[in-house]
C-alpha cells in the first residue's frame, strides 16, 4: 500500500519483493528510513533552537510541541 492509496500497486510491491528478498533484508530501506529519521529529528531541534530567540512562545514553554 501507499499513502494516499487503497488498493496495492502490484508492479511496485514485486519491485519492492525483488529488491528485498520477500521482506527478509530491509537493509536498504532501513538506512533511507534512518536518514529520513534524523533529518526530521534535525528539523525539530532546529525549530526549537531558532524558538529561543524568537518573541512569544518558544518549545520549552509548550510542552505539547515535543516529539
Amino acid at each position: 500500500m501507499c499513502s494516499g492509496k487503497r488498493e496495492v500497486i502490484h508492479e511496485v510491491a514485486t519491485i519492492f519483493n525483488q529488491e528485498t528478498n520477500d521482506g527478509k533484508d530491509m537493509s536498504k530501506y532501513s538506512m533511507h528510513l534512518e536518514t529520513a529519521i534524523s533529518n526530521i529529528y534535525g528539523k525539530e531541534v532546529d525549530k526549537g533552537i531558532s524558538s529561543l530567540f524568537t518573541k512569544g512562545d518558544s518549545l520549552s514553554s509548550n510542552p505539547d510541541s515535543y516529539l
